[in-house]
């Protein structure tokens, strides 16, 4: 798995669609921020946040405020908070983003990416850009109808170094078995 080159706080934030997500793992796992509004500046990449704030967290199906904790870039746990409640964490830094939408993000588990081979199609660079566009966290590629095709751990190893440096979500590759391959 070749993981987010966006080291620190996993988080991507997009124009509000008015999902309807499923909020199920919530804990442990990555989220995203939907908003209508202009966002305010996000803090410096690598910067020490250690919690998010929102009046809009998803948990168990229902928007309301919490702060959700982060160590060592994973959620590490959500606290629910009253609206009025004051700085319920004043030992750490938060990034308080007011009243957007926190939620888990989406994991795509078919994808295909066409680098190497038909880069101008689509390559690591677009794919994982365009994922983390729209909310999702994290892609798997599919080893067929890409070049090479992921059926030989030679081909699975050019596609891994070709995507190294591009991802902007976390990347995954299914390896292909087909009549003959089985001894890779």
């Amino acid at each position: 798995q070749t993981s987010s080159q966006n080291p620190g706080l996993e988080v991507q934030v997009q124009p509000d669609p008015d999902p309807d997500p499923d909020p199920a793992g919530l804990q442990g796992g990555m989220m995203m921020m939907m908003t209508t509004e202009e966002p305010e500046p996000e803090p410096e990449l690598g910067s020490a946040v250690r919690a998010v704030r929102s009046s809009r967290v998803l948990l168990g199906g229902v928007l309301r405020p919490a702060l959700i904790s982060i160590r060592d870039g994973k959620i590490h746990g959500v606290q629910e908070e009253e609206e009025e409640e004051e700085d319920a964490s004043s030992s750490c830094e938060v990034w308080d983003v007011g009243d957007r939408v926190v939620m888990p993000g989406v994991v795509d588990s078919h994808v295909h990416v066409n680098e190497p081979g038909r880069t101008s199609w689509e390559g690591f660079w677009t794919a994982t850009r365009a994922a983390a566009a729209g909310g999702v966290t994290t892609l798997v590629d599919m080893p067929l109808n890409s070049i090479p095709p992921t059926t030989t751990l030679g081909n699975l190893d050019e596609k891994m170094c070709v995507a190294e440096g591009q991802c902007f979500v976390d990347t995954a590759f299914w390896g292909g078995v087909i009549p003959g391959n089985q001894a890779h």
